[in-house]
């Protein structure tokens, strides 16, 4: 909404009416010519057509989603994952371009920012950062197969160490073995 002010008009025979053509809803983005008439008590008219521009200098908001975690996937490579939905709004523009600049192939193992950006139809934009976490797949390697002669009802066996790779560190190995056989 602009407020257009009040029109003069000098000479004529009073008295004078002006009335102007401006939006009554309000202005839309760029230029809009207002066209000023002036009518005195003999039908006599004149005419000023100033214009009124609106602009947006305004960019829209916008919130990325919650940060991701995920294992990598089980073939390893690059992963897929549902980054969720960022929430925007702009003032002017109902309807602001979302994107963003996640690799279409999946992520990689580690940290990747993911920059989500809105752009509204005058060009003004914003951006928030999603932080993307892919945990490296693993493998775990138990110790060879052990046969031992019994020493007693029980016997005590050393069983090895399991050995594990891939994965980020510390990665924590255990085992559900007696403490004697």
């Amino acid at each position: 909404t602009v407020v257009l002010g009040a029109a003069m008009a000098s000479g004529g025979v009073p008295p004078i009416t002006i009335t102007n053509d401006a939006p009554a809803g309000g202005f839309p983005l760029g230029a809009t010519t207002v066209t000023w008439t002036a009518v005195d008590a003999d039908m006599t008219s004149a005419i000023a057509t100033p214009s009124v521009t609106s602009t947006d200098p305004t960019a829209p908001s916008i919130t990325a989603p919650a940060d991701v975690s995920a294992p990598q996937d089980a073939g390893g490579g690059d992963t897929m994952v549902n980054l969720g939905t960022p929430t925007f709004s702009d003032l002017v523009d109902p309807a602001p371009v979302v994107s963003n600049n996640a690799p279409a192939a999946g992520f990689p193992v580690g940290d990747t920012t993911v920059v989500w950006t809105a752009t509204d139809a005058s060009g003004n934009a914003a951006s928030d950062t999603q932080v993307v976490t892919i945990n490296a797949g693993f493998s775990i390697t138990a110790p060879a197969p052990i046969t031992m002669e019994a020493t007693g009802p029980t016997t005590n066996v050393t069983i090895g160490t399991a050995t594990v790779t891939g994965g980020v560190a510390p990665v924590t190995i255990s085992d559900d073995a007696p403490a004697g056989f």
